[in-house]
């Protein structure tokens, strides 16, 4: 019997598709294997954790945006995303 799984869309920029791409050869798996074994590990965290581990990409982002290394703006909240603002 196999597990039920879901799919999610994932939108990545195209520097940071190329990273995961690497990442994943030197590592032997898949995008799909490195992104879902992330994920899943994300997941089992405690609160305490997942909000530290979002707080700390939200202000990396917030840093770059600053700093004027991102010339495109990311959205960091999208409509219907369930994380709310720490």
């Amino acid at each position: 019997m196999s597990a039920k799984r879901s799919i999610v869309l994932v939108h990545l920029d195209n520097s940071t598709k190329d990273r995961l791409k690497l990442i994943c050869k030197r590592r032997g798996m898949t995008r799909v294997e490195m992104v879902s074994r992330l994920v899943g590990r994300f997941s089992l965290q405690d609160d305490y954790t997942q909000n530290a581990v979002v707080e700390a990409v939200v202000k990396g982002l917030m840093a770059s945006v600053a700093m004027g290394a991102i010339s495109s703006p990311i959205p960091i909240y999208q409509e219907g995303c369930n994380l709310e603002p720490l």
